[in-house]
């Protein structure tokens, strides 16, 4: 059971919750973690071929990893704050290289 959840219900309920999320000094990252359908989608008669997936930060989080399966295609996009995170290249070269290591199986 997750004991930050009662107070996060709490915070929503009194319409603080967005106030505590900009406000907050504890979080600095997240990640988010996406399973997407296992086959393409089809729109408007078209096949949807990629998804890409992309949060926006709140003004006090540095990073976000965004991670999405779809389709046996696994994409992570790294998103950062461009004022605390001058070498966003360089940690997003090395997130692609640790992936690079990964088998590369269907999803």
């Amino acid at each position: 059971m997750n004991l930050l959840a009662p107070t996060f219900r709490l915070l929503a309920a009194g319409g603080a919750f967005q106030w505590f999320v900009r406000h907050q000094r504890l979080v600095h990252t997240f990640e988010t973690n996406v399973r997407g359908p296992a086959y393409p989608i089809h729109l408007g008669g078209g096949t949807i071929r990629r998804i890409v997936p992309i949060a926006i930060n709140p003004d006090n989080v540095t990073f976000s990893f965004d991670v999405l399966s779809y389709a046996g295609r696994l994409v992570v996009t790294v998103v950062s704050d461009p004022d605390h995170v001058p070498d966003h290249g360089v940690l997003a070269r090395a997130l692609q290289s640790e992936l690079d290591l990964l088998p590369h199986e269907p999803l």
